[in-house]
């Protein structure tokens, strides 16, 4: 997908065609000085490149699967684990368990699929500082050491599957998802964690909100081909804000707004009240919303306690 523009100017042709239809007509038009039916044209071929099949019949359309966490309540409450289509979000506040739950899910996508896992590896970008690989190792040690799992799994080097890149900037965000396309034709990854996509754009504070909701758009754009073209699940980690309630106190919501929830097909909501930790679907189009789970933190990750 990484095709470029010739005939352009030299910016335009760094471009891919998911950027360019990410831009107005104008801003095309402003970077290579072409008339408004050629920068048309331009869109149109950039479409025909990323949009190559315009309909397919709903016999041929890729089943939908699931990955499982590890544990079976959780598993319950999701309808079998974390999708393979669309964008699954994962919020709450801190020391609430996020990282952790994406650790479990970086060992169980290794696990094989009559296991509920993908037999693949997972891509982790880290923007919240040094990516936690003593935990995870902790997480692998304490799966090898169950005897209730076969060996194909108490066995697996997970570590080596694990491929992780830091970054904390919204340009070298997109410039990762672009070079995905290689890890992912040259090993087996179908798992995408973005932890957290918050601290990618909490600093963009220059940006106004329609230049932030375009960069939301190009990020999830990015992030659906790649799932779509590697039959990958995808799970980005959002914090949380004070939003204000009718009441006139304030109360803990997920970061980045509407225009952010609105490019998302799942929601995942974890709370701590109390001794208590909850896990709750907060909108999803496969199962049931509003539920909410209680588990706890142990050695080898997150499990249900009810």
């Amino acid at each position: 997908m990484a095709s470029k523009f010739s005939n352009c100017s030299p910016d335009l042709c760094e471009m891919t065609p998911e950027q360019l239809l990410e831009c107005s007509l104008a801003e095309i038009q402003s970077k290579c000085g072409l008339s408004l039916a050629r920068c048309r044209q331009l869109q149109r071929e950039a479409a025909a490149k990323v949009l190559t099949e315009q309909f397919l019949p709903s016999s041929e359309l890729p089943p939908l699967s699931t990955l499982t966490t590890g544990c079976p309540k959780i598993d319950a409450l999701l309808g079998g684990g974390i999708r393979n289509r669309g964008i699954s979000e994962l919020s709450g506040a801190s020391a609430c368990g996020k990282t952790q739950f994406c650790l479990k899910l970086c060992l169980t996508c290794q696990w094989p699929k009559s296991f509920g896992g993908f037999d693949s590896g997972a891509l982790y970008i880290s923007t919240e500082g040094k990516f936690p690989s003593k935990r995870l190792n902790q997480m692998s040690s304490k799966i090898a050491e169950r005897q209730d799992l076969p060996q194909e799994i108490t066995r697996l080097a997970y570590s080596d599957n694990v491929y992780v890149r830091q970054l904390t900037e919204k340009e070298d965000l997109m410039k990762c998802l672009s070079e995905c396309t290689a890890l992912m034709k040259s090993r087996p990854v179908r798992l995408i964690i973005i932890d957290s996509v918050a601290g990618i754009f909490r600093t963009d504070l220059e940006a106004g909100a329609g230049e932030r909701a375009k960069s939301f758009r190009a990020v999830v754009r990015q992030l659906e081909v790649l799932s779509e073209r590697f039959d990958a699940a995808v799970l980005c980690v959002n914090q949380v804000s004070d939003v204000p309630s009718e009441s006139g106190t304030s109360q803990l919501a997920p970061a980045l707004g509407l225009s952010w929830a609105n490019l998302l097909r799942t929601r995942l909501w974890m709370s701590k009240i109390e001794n208590r930790r909850l896990f709750e679907v907060v909108f999803s189009p496969e199962v049931q919303c509003g539920v909410k789970l209680e588990y706890k933190i142990s050695d080898d990750g997150l499990n249900g306690v009810q």
